[in-house]
């Protein structure tokens, strides 16, 4: 009987050794352990450790499907009791042990009647449980057979753990892959651009911290005379909020198609980001429209960093408006402010990475470092000013931002 028992187990480290395939190899471990025993049923339960509890995440018999349905508390039943001591331990009579959870047997309309059960673990860190129930033959399960469950518990620890780290492997580069394509599809949503904006230049500049990123800006004709000028922060980093970005992308290229005022567009973009968002989500904007004939810029500023007008005698002049960020509230009303453009007047608009960018002392760039380099590159070579002042502030922080960097700004000829 012992060498059939030894010759199956060795049949299972072949299976076993034959992928890497996670799911595969949870199967075959309890589809073997049932066989093995000689069981009515058996399970691979696991501990999720934020809600505490158990769940089965692989069960055979005839109620396996019911149970795989089923929590229990990780402080509850024989799988508990394994998980809190880590060892083995076979009850061979449950009406007469205290620590059996009969709640499974209630849910699943099941009866058990002997079990015994190995931790599955890594290291120290205890994450696991198999459990077989009620031999299908006469008598119940014996110690010799829980000392083979044990060996057989290492064996499934050991393949286990190696079928999670090739499943994370893969997850991971699958993720980057897929993160790539979204870096690509990212820069050219925001892209370059090849307007021709009569007696003026424009600038701009993006670099995330990140492969994709929150930040945003993008320059549109709306009408024959006017350009929108958009620059944005989303909240927080990574990919959810290059998504919120994209989609302010879609509201703004919306409300551009239908010649939206400014008005109007800001609360079109307001409305849809709250109702599309989560209450956490929200979005620091400076949105403008620069008239040309008449040289003013209408803008709003919606939490962003102050835009900073330097003119021709280079008097650094911040300007002062701020109303809440785009997707906190609804219907809010958000002031329009309007400032004249005189020739030679360069406004530049940056998001904060550019201002909080820090250096090895903790320092952060701020608004006088900003406006010293701003007015010397400026002076020094004006159509040059993003790239300078991207170098100037990667140079500060070591090269090592911590959050998006972006500038958008016109220059009037």
């Amino acid at each position: 009987m012992k060498k059939e028992i030894y010759k199956q187990l060795i049949d299972v480290v072949k299976l076993l050794n034959s992928s890497l395939d996670f799911e595969k190899i949870k199967k075959i471990i309890i589809q073997q352990t049932k066989k093995i025993f000689n069981a009515e049923a058996s399970s691979l339960l696991f501990l999720d450790k934020e809600k505490n509890e158990l769940y089965f995440d692989v069960a055979t018999g005839e109620k396996g499907d019911i149970v795989k349905e089923i929590r229990v508390p990780a402080d509850k039943g024989i799988a508990g009791w394994i998980i809190k001591n880590n060892k083995p331990l076979l009850v061979k009579n449950v009406k007469e042990d205290k620590r059996f959870y009969s709640g499974v047997d209630k849910k699943s309309n099941f009866t058990t009647k002997s079990i015994m059960g190995a931790p599955v673990y890594n290291g120290n860190d205890v994450f696991g449980v198999i459990e077989v129930l009620n031999k299908k033959t006469a008598g119940t399960f014996s110690e010799d057979e829980l000392k083979l469950l044990e060996v057989f518990s290492d064996l499934a620890s050991l393949n286990i753990r190696n079928a999670l780290w090739h499943k994370n492997a893969l997850e991971k580069e699958r993720y980057e892959s897929e993160l790539r394509v979204a870096e690509k599809i990212q820069k050219k949503l925001i892209g370059k651009h090849s307007i021709d904006i009569k007696g003026y230049e424009y600038m701009y500049n993006y670099r995330s911290c990140k492969a994709v990123g929150g930040d945003y800006y993008d320059i549109l004709q709306n009408g024959e005379n006017e350009y929108f000028f958009a620059i944005a922060d989303v909240s927080g980093k990574g990919v959810p909020t290059s998504i919120i970005m994209s989609a302010l992308r879609s509201y703004l290229k919306t409300a551009n198609h239908f010649n939206l005022n400014l008005v109007d567009a800001i609360n079109f973009i307001n409305k849809n980001i709250y109702e599309d968002t989560e209450s956490s989500i929200f979005i620091t904007m400076i949105l403008g429209i620069l008239n040309t004939e008449k040289n003013t810029f209408k803008y709003v500023n919606a939490g962003h960093v102050y835009p900073i007008l330097i003119d021709k005698k280079n008097n650094y002049n911040k300007i002062a408006s701020n109303d809440i960020p785009v997707g906190i509230i609804k219907n809010y009303k958000y002031e329009i402010k309007s400032i004249d453009i005189n020739p030679e007047d360069t406004l530049v608009m940056v998001t904060d990475g550019i201002t909080e960018a820090t250096n090895e002392r903790s320092e952060m760039y701020e608004e006088n470092k900003l406006k010293n380099d701003l007015i010397r590159f400026i002076n020094y070579n004006y159509k040059e000013l993003d790239k300078l002042l991207f170098d100037r502030v990667l140079k500060y922080c070591n090269y090592n931002p911590h959050d998006d960097m972006t500038l958008l700004g016109f220059r009037k000829k």
